[in-house]
Parts: structure tokens; C-alpha cells; sequence
């Protein structure tokens, strides 16, 4: 007997149709988001979170479409999303082995300013392990999907043809670092360049990096601050089912255990070669860099 409604169960069973109804959903999102969107800077009531992270009209209203929809398409299935994280039922979530995690958007500072690096994040997540994920662009007409199959696409709104992700090999010249425009250079990461052989440092918001990554056109994505679950998952698994590696910064799967009271990580290393970034970061940590 499974834990949930038969067609819950039997889509479980098919995670590419999942993913589909999922890429749905979030498209549906991305539209009401960009209802909202103003290329000159969102004109909207702007609230502040008590994480300090800004939240507005167009991030509630994507949130509510996506609970409504993920719950009418995958009933029993409980989810957690950044907007109504505060009310979350932690009985139903440790009841059953899977559960969501969604962002409606990531990246709402840059919303705000106009600039389109913004997404739609949903991830489906298995014990403690994404195994689909969702990112939609809706600025840029962009769409990335993985799942644990090992199926991995990106698609673009105007054109039905969808692309296969691949990571690349390191280039011969040197790998290209992304990082967030905002980022400053601190002692950290300005050790970690001079350790690795650099060609390119690119500058993206929001969890688009994982899917730069996962596209072949950047091959580290490092993160030394904390992360909510809801900000990495679903990049996490695409990158992961495009042949790429997500690890904490101490070498380890990153996990989404709902059990933390924090529901976040303290970091990671998203990256196209374990074998290449791995000895670097094992280095940061010998020297005391990076935490053991």
C-alpha cells in the first residue's frame, strides 16, 4: 500500500511525466510573475522578511498558484514553500517520504530592480534527496528541468525544439567561476581563485547559476553563506542529472533534511568536476579556510 492517492503514486513512478506537469506549473507561475515585472524596476508594495529578504505582491501570487496546482495535480504530497514557510504542518511533512520545496521567485532583489536573472524554483524531494527540479526563467523565455533518471533540458518559450544539458570537460585554458553580481570578493573566495586555474569569472543571479553549470558554460558555482532549502534544490538536481556535483563545503552530498529547525545548509560547491574541485577544497580545509 502506497503512502498516497493512486495517481499520486503512479506519477511517482514516471518522474520525466512529473517533470512535465511540473514545467507546466512553473510556466504558469512565471506568467503571473511577469504581470508584475517592470524592466524598470518593480513599482509595488515591497515588504521585508525578518531574514531581511524583500517579498512583494508577485512572489505571494505564484506562490498561492503553485501550492494550488501542485496539490490538485500530486494530492497528499505536503509541501514548503519560502512564502508560507512560517505556517508549515510538521506532522504531515514527516509523514509521508517525499515532499516539495518551492521558491515562486528566486532571486526577488533582482525582480525588483528589473533585472530578468530572476526564476520559478520547484523541487521534488525524496527523503532527504532532490529527485526533480523545475527552474523557469520567465524574463528571459528560458526553462531547465532534471530529474534522477538522469534527464536533464533546458527549452525556450518561443521554439518547440528542447536541448539535452551536459556539463562540459574543464577547458584546457582554465575553468569559469559564476558567482552572484552582488557578491563581494572576500577572503575566501579571493583564496579559492588563487588556488584554481581560472579563465572567466561570470556573474548571474539567483539559482540560474546551477543551470549555467549544468549547460556547460560555467564549470564552479561556490556558495559560502547560508542557503534555504527552497534556493538550492531544484538547481541542485538538475546540475546533478547533467552529469554535474553538489556537495556541502566539506566534501558531502548536500542533503534537505526536514528535520533541521533552520531548513537550510550552510553552503556548497556546485561543480562540472568532483575530481578537479575536490583536492582544492580539501586543501581550504586543511588550512583551515573552510570549516572540516
Amino acid at each position: 500500500m502506497g503512502f498516497y492517492p493512486g495517481h499520486t503514486e503512479k506519477l511517482l513512478q514516471h518522474l520525466p511525466a512529473m517533470t512535465n506537469i511540473v514545467r507546466r506549473i512553473a510556466q504558469a507561475a512565471g506568467d503571473v510573475v511577469m504581470e508584475h515585472y517592470d524592466p524598470s524596476g518593480f513599482r509595488g508594495e515591497v515588504t521585508i522578511k525578518d531574514d531581511d529578504s524583500p517579498v512583494t505582491a508577485a512572489d505571494y501570487a505564484a506562490d498561492a498558484l503553485i501550492r494550488d496546482a501542485l496539490a490538485a495535480e500530486f494530492p497528499g504530497i505536503p509541501m514548503i514553500t519560502e512564502e508560507t514557510v512560517e505556517a508549515l504542518d510538521h506532522d504531515a511533512l514527516a509523514a509521508v517520504p517525499h515532499f516539495w520545496l518551492v521558491d515562486p521567485i528566486d532571486g526577488t532583489k533582482h525582480f525588483r530592480a528589473g533585472h530578468p536573472d530572476f526564476g520559478v524554483n520547484i523541487a521534488l524531494v525524496h527523503n532527504d534527496d532532490p529527485v526533480l527540479g523545475v527552474i523557469y526563467a520567465p524574463a528571459h523565455g528560458e526553462g531547465f528541468a532534471g530529474d534522477a533518471t538522469g534527464t536533464a533540458l533546458r527549452w525556450l518559450d518561443d521554439s518547440e525544439r528542447e536541448h539535452d544539458l551536459q556539463v562540459r570537460r574543464l577547458p584546457a585554458e582554465g575553468l569559469t567561476l559564476i558567482t552572484n553580481p552582488t557578491n563581494k570578493m572576500t577572503p575566501v573566495m579571493q583564496t579559492l581563485i588563487d588556488q584554481i586555474k581560472m579563465a572567466r569569472h561570470l556573474r548571474r543571479g539567483s539559482t540560474l547559476k546551477f543551470c549555467e553549470v549544468a549547460a556547460g558554460r560555467a564549470d564552479l558555482y561556490p556558495r559560502f553563506k547560508e542557503t534555504y532549502y527552497w534556493d538550492s534544490a531544484a538547481g541542485d538536481i538538475i546540475l546533478r542529472a547533467a552529469g554535474g556535483h553538489v556537495m556541502d563545503l566539506t566534501g558531502v552530498r548536500l542533503i534537505y533534511d526536514r528535520h533541521r529547525p533552520s531548513l537550510s545548509n550552510t553552503g556548497f560547491i556546485a561543480c562540472s568536476d568532483r575530481d578537479y574541485i575536490q583536492p582544492v577544497f580539501e586543501d581550504l580545509r586543511a588550512r583551515g579556510v573552510l570549516p572540516r
